[in-house]
Order: structure tokens, then sequence, then C-alpha cells
């Protein structure tokens, strides 16, 4: 059997990227009162690739490893403003 060896830094660190540019965003928007005044679409693409990045982290898992496995079983990643997304896919937007 061939062993692969696979470096998933790419994923950790796009994932910190993403994270910040949306906590970036938030901050930004904060108001004095400490209320959060932004346009769905502005956090859209931030949010979809969080979402991208933590399904392929929960999925990766070490064969025999009872402390690594996959744990995107059972887990529904939500989609962020899913009826503008579904918008989009009918053409409408």
């Amino acid at each position: 059997m061939h062993k692969i060896t696979v470096n998933i830094d790419g994923v950790r660190k796009n994932a910190a990227r993403a994270y910040n540019s949306l906590c970036r965003k938030l901050n930004e928007s904060l108001s004095a009162e400490k209320v959060i005044h932004i346009d769905a679409e502005d956090i859209e693409q931030d949010m979809a690739n969080l979402r991208i990045f933590l399904i392929g982290i929960c999925c990766l898992y070490v064969e025999g490893d009872p402390k690594f496995t996959d744990v995107s079983e059972g887990i529904e990643f939500e989609v962020f403003n899913d009826e503008n997304e579904q918008q989009h896919k009918e053409g409408r937007v």
C-alpha cells in the first residue's frame, strides 16, 4: 500500500484569512452602541469561504486513528443568505 502525505497548511491559512476578513468587516460596521450594521452581500463571500474550509477540515481524517476521524457525517453546513444564493442559481439576480 502506498502512503500519501498531504499538507493542509494552505487550507488552514486560508480559513484564518477568511475569518480575519469577516472580523474586519464586522468590526468596521460596529456602531458605538455595539450593533452591527452591514449588508449581507458584503460578508457573503467570506461566509462561503469559511463554510468551504470548515467542510474540508471536518472531512479530514487519519485512517485507523480514533482521535482524528471524519467528523462531517451528520453535520449540516448552513448556507449564509441562502435565499440570495438560490436566486443566483435560478438567474434571478
